[in-house]
């Protein structure tokens, strides 16, 4: 008698889990997509948005060193003689200036395979060559 018991409280249960994943194929594969309107329009105010701020903290274990790292500090150089660097104050020496090189055009040509190695080899075209 017990046991008729949990199969009546047992098979709605069932029942209703399947009915509820045939629900969701159904729903799936036999509904149009639902997909925004081309015309509409959300207008955005520029004045609102603000800039989002925030900073890193990477005081974590090295995982190849195990030790502790902590970003920010760097080790600085001390100079082992006991007289003061002196820099010369001449105003006409300028920094030098960075000459920015553009990237280099990369393609992608194709790869081939070699059946008796079984090495493949990739094609690349850099500006040209």
């Amino acid at each position: 008698m017990k046991k008729k018991q949990i199969l009546y409280y047992l098979l709605p249960l069932v029942i209703l889990v399947w009915g509820f994943v045939f629900y969701q194929l159904f729903s799936y594969f036999f509904s149009s997509p639902n997909y925004a309107k081309e015309n509409s329009v959300v207008p955005i105010n520029i004045e609102k948005i603000e800039q989002d701020t925030f900073s890193i903290v990477a005081n974590y274990r090295d995982p190849f060193l195990g030790k502790k790292v902590t970003a920010g500090r760097r080790a600085i150089a001390s100079h082992t003689s006991q007289q003061p660097v002196v820099r010369p104050s001449n105003s006409s020496v300028k920094p030098a200036q960075k000459v920015e090189q553009p990237w280099p055009v990369i393609q992608y040509q194709g790869m081939i395979k070699n059946n008796n190695a079984d090495r493949r080899v990739g094609i690349l075209k850099m500006d040209g060559k």
